[in-house]
């Protein structure tokens, strides 16, 4: 009687320290890891491609890309837009038009 006494004991003490831990686990994450404005910021979609805010912090002028200009779009133009969604980063997005000028299929 008492090693079943030992393994229920044993159990719960295991079932409360794996909920405490899940708890932690949950605070320690924080809210960073969640989809929000502060850290992915805005989508607009631009000429057919979705582009975060946050993109014009490498310094694009995202308002550009409207109305006609989006019918007539130059391989550059293509190549940014393409670069801008792809880009996770302001610093990746920093160099999308080097990338464009000098390899304009990418």
């Amino acid at each position: 009687m008492r090693y079943l006494a030992a393994a229920l004991g044993a159990v719960v003490v295991t079932l409360v320290l794996a909920w405490v831990g899940a708890r932690i686990a949950r605070v320690a994450s924080g809210p960073e890891n969640g989809v929000n404005d502060f850290t992915v910021g805005q989508r607009y979609v631009l000429c057919g491609h979705a582009i975060e805010s946050r993109m014009a912090l490498a310094g694009y002028d995202l308002d550009q890309w409207t109305g006609e200009r989006c019918r007539h779009l130059s391989e550059l133009d293509r190549c940014l837009l393409r670069c801008l969604e792809r880009a996770v980063t302001v610093e990746i997005a920093e160099g999308c038009y080097e990338r464009c000028v000098k390899h304009p299929e990418r």
